[in-house]
Protein backbone atom coordinates (compact mmCIF):
# COMPACT_ATOMS: atom_id res chain seq x y z
CA UNK A 1 0.00 0.00 0.00
CA UNK A 2 1.01 3.60 -0.59
CA UNK A 3 2.20 5.59 2.40
CA UNK A 4 0.13 8.78 2.66
CA UNK A 5 1.47 10.32 5.87
CA UNK A 6 4.72 9.47 7.56
CA UNK A 7 6.76 10.89 10.41
CA UNK A 8 10.42 10.18 11.05
CA UNK A 9 11.96 11.00 14.42
CA UNK A 10 9.61 13.94 14.97
CA UNK A 11 10.24 15.92 18.15
CA UNK A 12 8.32 18.87 19.53
CA UNK A 13 9.33 20.91 22.53
CA UNK A 14 7.73 23.96 24.07
CA UNK A 15 10.60 25.65 25.86
CA UNK A 16 12.23 23.09 28.14
CA UNK A 17 9.18 20.75 27.96
CA UNK A 18 9.59 17.87 25.47
CA UNK A 19 6.08 16.93 24.32
CA UNK A 20 6.96 14.48 21.53
CA UNK A 21 10.24 12.60 21.36
CA UNK A 22 11.33 10.82 18.14
CA UNK A 23 7.85 9.84 16.90
CA UNK A 24 8.03 7.60 13.84
CA UNK A 25 4.84 6.34 12.19
CA UNK A 26 3.21 5.73 8.82
CA UNK A 27 -0.40 5.84 7.64
CA UNK A 28 -1.12 3.93 4.44
CA UNK A 29 -3.78 4.54 1.79
CA UNK A 30 -7.08 3.03 2.91
CA UNK A 31 -5.97 2.61 6.51
CA UNK A 32 -7.94 3.94 9.47
CA UNK A 33 -5.77 5.04 12.38
CA UNK A 34 -6.59 6.21 15.89
CA UNK A 35 -4.29 8.12 18.20
CA UNK A 36 -5.01 6.99 21.74
CA UNK A 37 -3.47 8.04 25.03
CA UNK A 38 -4.08 9.77 28.35
CA UNK A 39 -4.40 13.52 28.77
CA UNK A 40 -1.06 15.19 28.18
CA UNK A 41 0.35 12.35 26.07
CA UNK A 42 0.86 14.58 23.00
CA UNK A 43 -2.06 13.46 20.81
CA UNK A 44 -3.21 16.97 19.91
CA UNK A 45 0.36 18.13 19.41
CA UNK A 46 0.92 15.28 16.94
CA UNK A 47 -2.25 16.15 15.01
CA UNK A 48 -1.26 19.84 15.02
CA UNK A 49 2.13 18.87 13.57
CA UNK A 50 0.64 16.56 10.94
CA UNK A 51 -1.81 19.24 9.78
CA UNK A 52 0.69 22.09 9.64
CA UNK A 53 -0.57 24.18 12.53
CA UNK A 54 2.79 24.02 14.31
CA UNK A 55 6.35 23.24 13.23
CA UNK A 56 8.31 20.33 14.66
CA UNK A 57 11.41 21.08 16.70
CA UNK A 58 13.12 18.40 14.61
CA UNK A 59 12.28 15.48 12.37
CA UNK A 60 10.52 14.94 9.06
CA UNK A 61 6.80 14.89 8.23
CA UNK A 62 6.00 13.47 4.80
CA UNK A 63 2.71 13.69 2.93
CA UNK A 64 2.69 11.59 -0.23
CA UNK A 65 6.48 11.46 -0.05
CA UNK A 66 6.99 15.22 0.21
CA UNK A 67 8.41 16.87 3.30
CA UNK A 68 5.63 19.13 4.59
CA UNK A 69 7.00 19.83 8.09
CA UNK A 70 6.05 23.37 9.02
CA UNK A 71 4.68 24.47 5.62
CA UNK A 72 1.43 25.66 7.22
CA UNK A 73 -2.18 24.54 6.85
CA UNK A 74 -2.94 26.64 3.74
CA UNK A 75 -0.02 25.27 1.74
CA UNK A 76 -0.73 21.78 3.05
CA UNK A 77 -4.33 22.08 1.83
CA UNK A 78 -2.98 23.02 -1.60
CA UNK A 79 -1.21 19.65 -1.56
CA UNK A 80 -4.42 17.82 -0.66
CA UNK A 81 -4.53 17.55 3.13
CA UNK A 82 -6.93 19.53 5.27
CA UNK A 83 -8.12 19.39 8.83
CA UNK A 84 -11.70 19.77 9.96
CA UNK A 85 -12.04 21.15 13.46
CA UNK A 86 -14.87 20.00 15.66
CA UNK A 87 -16.78 23.24 15.53
CA UNK A 88 -20.33 22.23 16.13
CA UNK A 89 -22.07 25.31 14.76
CA UNK A 90 -19.92 27.33 12.37
CA UNK A 91 -23.00 28.74 10.66
CA UNK A 92 -25.80 27.94 13.13
CA UNK A 93 -28.65 29.02 10.82
CA UNK A 94 -27.43 27.01 7.78
CA UNK A 95 -28.15 23.37 7.03
CA UNK A 96 -25.25 20.96 6.54
CA UNK A 97 -25.71 21.16 2.74
CA UNK A 98 -25.71 24.96 2.84
CA UNK A 99 -22.53 24.98 4.95
CA UNK A 100 -20.84 22.68 2.43
CA UNK A 101 -22.01 24.95 -0.39
CA UNK A 102 -20.23 27.87 1.34
CA UNK A 103 -17.01 25.82 1.28
CA UNK A 104 -17.43 24.99 -2.40
CA UNK A 105 -18.11 28.58 -3.42
CA UNK A 106 -15.09 29.81 -1.45
CA UNK A 107 -12.59 27.44 -3.10
CA UNK A 108 -10.97 28.97 -6.21
CA UNK A 109 -9.36 25.57 -6.93
CA UNK A 110 -12.85 24.18 -7.60
CA UNK A 111 -13.96 26.64 -10.29
CA UNK A 112 -16.49 24.32 -11.95
CA UNK A 113 -18.20 23.43 -8.66
CA UNK A 114 -18.08 27.05 -7.55
CA UNK A 115 -19.65 28.25 -10.80
CA UNK A 116 -22.35 25.58 -10.60
CA UNK A 117 -23.14 26.43 -6.99
CA UNK A 118 -23.45 30.14 -7.72
CA UNK A 119 -25.33 29.70 -10.99
CA UNK A 120 -22.59 31.44 -12.99
CA UNK A 121 -21.44 28.37 -14.96
CA UNK A 122 -20.80 29.08 -18.64
CA UNK A 123 -21.06 25.44 -19.62
CA UNK A 124 -24.20 23.59 -18.52
CA UNK A 125 -22.53 20.38 -19.75
CA UNK A 126 -19.60 20.81 -17.33
CA UNK A 127 -21.98 21.68 -14.52
CA UNK A 128 -23.99 18.53 -15.20
CA UNK A 129 -20.75 16.48 -15.15
CA UNK A 130 -19.64 18.09 -11.88
CA UNK A 131 -22.98 17.49 -10.19
CA UNK A 132 -23.04 13.87 -11.37
CA UNK A 133 -19.42 13.02 -10.53
CA UNK A 134 -18.86 15.12 -7.42
CA UNK A 135 -22.11 14.30 -5.63
CA UNK A 136 -22.98 17.98 -5.65
CA UNK A 137 -26.62 18.82 -5.43
CA UNK A 138 -28.30 22.05 -4.49
CA UNK A 139 -28.89 22.43 -0.75
CA UNK A 140 -32.42 21.97 0.54
CA UNK A 141 -34.42 25.15 0.86
CA UNK A 142 -34.23 25.41 4.65
CA UNK A 143 -34.11 23.20 7.66
CA UNK A 144 -36.71 23.22 10.40
CA UNK A 145 -34.26 25.18 12.57
CA UNK A 146 -35.34 28.67 13.50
Amino acid sequence: MTVLVETRDVCKSFGPLCVLDRVTMAVHDGELVSIVGPNGAGKTTLVNLLTGLIKPTSGVILFRGRNVAGIGPVELANHGMARAFQLIEIFPKLTVAETLAVAIVSRPRWPTLSACATGSARSPRRCHWAKKNCSMSPPPLRSNRS
